[in-house]
């Protein structure tokens, strides 16, 4: 059949409707069978696991390995085709099983020297249940198949009946599955809509990010096997998304705020298409960048773990044709499967402007680590560590042609930096050895006098954070040198914070305080008129996002924040006479543009000047925090709490969050020589974090007595940009938040001068 004739076939053919599927798509159970017997009939090239279960129907979820050698996992660059997220949009399941069919049957050279070089692995469907009811299967479906049915089949109103209705919309029951993954949840389709008259029909993106099993799963799967490249298929039902491959991107296409990897995701992205011929013969499949923020497969995997993952649209207006237009998309898109395959291989045949990163991760002894793998050309914010496999100890990623400076570091390691030299059409393979840092034992004693306390502490280290119950008032560990900053949480004592450079074995001690006064705030009634706002921003109660309770306190409530816009809130407690521990804490989460939007907390004694106690980026979700304000509570009647955020011309995120707030005081603070945070006994100014950084980044110094304090910052060229600290500090240990959005990209270093030091440290600024 000529492709006019298969187009005008295609055409002929109304939009979806309310029926079963033509006979020509796998049901659920021939899919099960179709894998079942090629498993029997080819043991070697094919392994069939299940990696997780449907929603309400509990059916399992499918991963198919294919190689030469399937049973076992090798170290080989990963490929993943998902077949099926939206029930109604089948095609990709039939090139997912025409392409393992290939693979295991076909005996042709190219087919082997991908079984020989690669682990390819399938997902057929990740949507089986939503699948059943396209093919018109199962008690409950009242009204028959669905075929324009698109979500999973979650119980929204909980009374155990499966709610929908024939033709497109209407369904209650269910979850959009491609809007469920938690990069840009809250974007959504509509602003924040949770199964209200908005969003209780086709796109619903559920309860809360990855509130479904199905995308656990898929999440799970990602990390499990690092994919290299991934596709997940679609079909359009307007058709204004046909025979295009979208990726990241481009949010708000204006070209304002794209991925970092972008040349090389136009490279993948463009290569792929290209392959792919249209439906009509004109020409091939369209490469785009996505610019919708909602939740989406494509932007998550690439944002998770830098795993480009391609969203397919294929077929046409009518995302079910018959057999023989189906027969010919799936001919055509294997076509975009295969040079996949040859760009994992980085086959010499393959025209491509990029090539691919290996590097392998191992200890002295040759054994494998889990370590991030840093690019600083290639990091912002929404981007989190690439990291190596836990099996082999290895990371993959695509990079253009050049040198690449390549940072590789692992909690409990010297870092290692090295500058790689990427060429295109092939893998450039690198293997880097981790030395450890020495390990000292420590023991961290959190008592009531002589009494020990059950405690929780929360370790801030190089590379993260972990939190340890301690029933027993005592923790034994052996950590690797470096500084260590200590919270410890105990019920019914105002919190403290330990830091520490760990250099011996040490013992840590936290002498814990009874609260004396406790004013508190949980923002279930409405503000009093204590709170005062100021800027374009507005600040108040929701209700969309709370830590405990119906209410917290969020800059502009119910809103996205504005652009270009700042707003804060204060808030001014009086201080009891003779207080010596003073301690605020509470709850706190926030989403604020990495990069661009900022929160920041300041505090100020008797109205005098503000100080920078955090700045807040990127996102978080509720935490406790503690800020430590002892040092200034000596003498002062009072202390003010702002909290300020300020946003860029782009559009904006939810803002900052606060809930459960209390400022403990009490009319002692315990320090004896063994608790090492107290009162640091040298001069120090600690490395900057982090760093390289854009545009803030946090100093931690160390004064011992009472002194005039300089920190100014230089350039290269020796020249003063900055003076960004100059005036008396009592003893202690400081932060001093830099923000150096006004200063170009670049090295710059931090002098601290005081009458008996003189420091200086490095730091980049990356844009």
């Amino acid at each position: 059949m000529s492709r006019w004739m298969v187009l005008l076939a295609l055409l002929a053919v109304a939009a979806p409707r309310a029926y079963a599927l033509p006979e020509c798509y796998h049901t659920l159970d021939e899919i099960d069978q179709f894998l079942t017997d090629l498993q029997a009939d080819h043991p070697d090239y094919i392994h069939i696991d299940s990696v997780g279960h449907s929603q309400r129907e509990n059916l399992p979820i499918y991963l198919v390995r294919v190689s030469d050698n399937a049973a076992v996992r090798q170290d080989r660059p990963a490929t993943l085709l998902i077949g099926q997220i939206h029930a109604e949009e089948v095609l990709g399941i039939e090139v997912t099983l025409r392409a393992i069919e290939e693979l295991v049957t076909n005996p042709a050279p190219r087919f082997r020297q991908w079984r020989n070089n690669l682990e390819m692995y399938f997902i057929p469907t990740m949507n089986p249940e939503g699948l059943r009811v396209v093919h018109g299967e199962g008690d409950d479906l009242v009204h028959g198949a669905d075929s324009t049915y698109r979500k999973n089949k979650r119980d929204n109103i909980g009374d155990g009946i499966f709610r929908y209705q024939l033709g497109r919309g209407g369904d209650t029951s269910g979850v959009d599955l491609n809007r469920n993954f938690d990069i840009n949840f809250f974007h959504g389709d509509t602003l924040f809509h949770h199964l209200d008259e908005t969003e209780v029909f086709d796109y619903y993106r559920g309860p809360g990010p990855f509130s479904e099993p199905e995308t656990r799963a898929i999440r799970a799967v990602f990390h499990e096997i690092n994919p290299l490249f991934s596709v997940t298929y679609h079909s359009s039902r307007s058709g204004n998304f046909s025979e295009k491959a979208y990726y990241p991107w481009d949010w708000g296409n204006d070209g304002e705020r794209l991925a970092p990897d972008q040349a090389v995701l136009d490279d993948i992205a463009q290569g792929f298409a290209e392959q792919i011929p249209r439906l009509s013969g004109q020409g091939n499949y369209e490469f785009l960048r996505s610019a919708g923020r909602n939740g989406k497969m494509h932007d998550w995997a690439y944002a998770e773990g830098g795993w480009v993952n391609l969203q397919a649209e294929i077929g046409s207006t009518n995302i079910f044709p018959p057999a023989d237009v189906m027969n010919q998309v799936v001919e055509d898109n294997l076509n975009g499967v295969y040079y996949l395959f040859d760009r994992a291989m980085a086959s010499p045949d393959l025209e491509t402007a990029s090539g691919d990163l290996k590097i392998t991760v191992t200890d002295p002894d040759g054994l494998p680590l889990v370590a991030e793998v840093f690019l600083p050309d290639y990091h912002d914010g929404y981007l989190k560590p690439r990291m190596t496999d836990p099996l082999f100890g290895v990371h993959r990623r695509p990079l253009m042609p050049g040198n690449h400076t390549v940072i590789t570091r692992a909690y409990g390691y010297l870092p290692d930096t090295s500058v790689v030299n990427i060429g295109d059409h092939f893998e450039t393979p690198v293997a880097v050895t981790l030395q450890p840092l020495t390990r000292h034992n420590v023991s961290v004693l959190v008592r009531d006098g002589d009494q020990p306390l059950p405690a929780v502490i929360v370790v801030h280290r190089a590379l993260g954070v972990d939190t340890l119950e301690v029933p027993g008032g005592t923790l034994h560990a052996s950590w690797p040198e470096g500084e260590f900053t200590l919270e410890v949480w105990a019920e019914g004592y105002i919190p403290k914070v330990l830091t520490f450079d760990l250099g011996e074995a040490r013992e840590v001690w936290a002498f814990m305080v009874a609260p004396e006064s406790v004013q508190d705030e949980d923002f279930e009634a409405p503000l009093s008129g204590a709170w005062i706002q100021d800027g374009e921003i507005p600040w108040g109660r929701s209700g969309l996002y709370v830590h405990e309770g119906t209410y917290a306190l969020n800059s502009a409530p119910d809103e996205f924040l504005p652009p270009d816009a700042e707003g804060s809130i204060q808030v001014e407690y009086d201080i009891p006479a003779g207080s010596e521990s003073l301690v605020l804490t509470g709850w706190c989460a926030f989403e604020l543009e990495p990069d661009d939007d900022f929160g920041t907390v300041e505090v100020r004694f008797d109205q005098g000047s503000w100080m920078v106690l955090d700045t807040l980026n990127g996102f978080a979700g509720w935490h406790r925090f503690i800020y430590d304000l002892h040092e200034g509570a000596a003498g002062a009647s009072t202390v003010a709490f702002r909290w300020s955020v300020s946003t860029d011309p782009t559009d904006g995120d939810r803002g900052l969050f606060l809930d459960d707030l209390a400022l403990l005081a009490a009319s002692q603070y315990l320090s004896t020589p063994g608790e090492e945070a107290a009162v640091p006994l040298r001069w120090a100014l600690r490395s900057a974090y982090p760093n390289p950084f854009n545009p803030v980044t946090t100093l931690r110094f160390e004064v011992p007595v009472r002194a005039r304090v300089r920190i100014a910052l230089f350039d290269i060229l020796g020249r003063r940009v900055l003076t960004a600290l100059d005036r008396d500090i009592a003893p202690g240990e400081h932060r001093l938040a830099l923000r150096l959005d006004t200063l170009p990209s670049g090295m710059y270093f931090v002098k601290m001068s005081a009458p008996e030091f003189h420091a200086v440290r490095k730091i980049v600024l990356l844009k």
